[in-house]
């Protein structure tokens, strides 16, 4: 989900279906991405200027088994949000990377705000 309803703040989430979880295993990094293109609003609505915000300023918050051990890489991580150049909508583009190796960890949710 991609909550736009608070005008200061953006909140993503990824979620597996109830009773089930996404297992990733490997000696590689592990990316989550997301990327949409959305109305923008009114003119003067704040909330899509265009800004870049580091992985540094937001922490996902990940729950399932085994995530204990999951090495965030904040450097690698970040969400865009705005207006494209020449675009009549916005775009949010976002990631968020654990660094490898990951031993058997298992998704049911991850969200960042």
């Amino acid at each position: 989900t991609l909550d736009l309803g608070n005008h200061n703040e953006l909140e993503i989430s990824f979620a597996a279906p109830s009773g089930h979880e996404i297992q990733i295993d490997g000696p590689d990094r592990t990316r989550i991405e997301f990327q949409a293109k959305v109305p923008c609003g009114p003119p003067g609505f704040g909330a899509f200027k265009h800004q870049s915000i580091e992985g540094t300023n937001f922490v996902p918050v990940v729950a399932g088994t085994n995530v204990a051990g999951l090495a965030y890489n904040a450097a690698s991580s970040f969400v865009t949000i705005g207006r494209c150049n020449g675009c009549d909508k916005c775009e949010v583009y976002t990631r968020v990377q654990f660094d490898g190796p990951i031993s058997n960890a298992r998704f049911s949710q991850i969200s960042w705000t």
